[in-house]
């Protein structure tokens, strides 16, 4: 998570993916150009880690963060999991 464990339940954050560019070989491209891609914005957190409280203030660096998308924006998650590296921005 991109924004250093401050993300809570109830949050609204966008997803980002960090991807390197691929070269025509299906490689990486030379020069190692790295690009991000808001692939969500305005995406309610529903849970952090095992963490499910909306009173919580105290800040924790977890390893899963649960979203709430519908079915498209899942599959958009599950491709970008698999292009690259995902983080959050904090609304």
């Amino acid at each position: 998570v991109g924004v250093g464990g401050f993300v809570l339940p109830g949050d609204r954050v966008d997803i980002l993916l960090t991807r390197l560019d691929v070269g025509g070989d299906g490689g990486p491209a030379q020069g190692g150009q790295s690009f991000a891609d808001v692939v969500l914005q305005n995406v309610k957190v529903l849970a952090v880690g095992q963490l499910a409280d909306q009173k919580a203030v105290r800040p924790a660096i977890v390893n899963a963060v649960t979203v709430e998308v519908g079915s498209i924006g899942a599959q958009k998650v599950a491709l970008a999991a698999r292009a690259g590296s995902l983080s959050l921005m904090l609304r």
